[in-house]
């Protein structure tokens, strides 16, 4: 059994993003913007959602939950692909453990 042939000009589409309509640099440039906004507001964040994951689009708090797996399946149920990003929130300056 033989592989299928790898076209070369195919761009790999970014992980865990879905379907990005518009390109790459959409994707990376939203998910940016988002988590500018985490780092821009983190004290008054931490200060109200310590210890929880965020679900972060439109550069504000959508909602908040327990668990990564909760936060993701609201996001994904609510929100459009590639416009939002999950953060845990911590007071910890480093590492920022975001979650695409």
């Amino acid at each position: 059994m033989t592989s299928p042939a790898v076209d070369p000009t195919r761009r790999a589409r970014p992980v865990r993003t879905g379907i990005c309509r518009q390109g790459y640099p959409r994707v990376v440039s939203e998910l940016e913007r988002q988590f500018e906004f985490y780092l821009a507001n983190q004290d008054a964040i931490v200060e109200e959602y310590a210890d929880r994951f965020v679900v972060i689009a439109g550069q504000q708090v959508m909602d908040d939950f327990p668990t990564e797996t909760e936060a993701r399946s609201f996001a994904e149920a609510t929100l459009q692909p590639e416009t939002y990003t999950v953060q845990f929130v911590s007071a910890a300056q480093e590492p920022f453990p975001t979650v695409y």
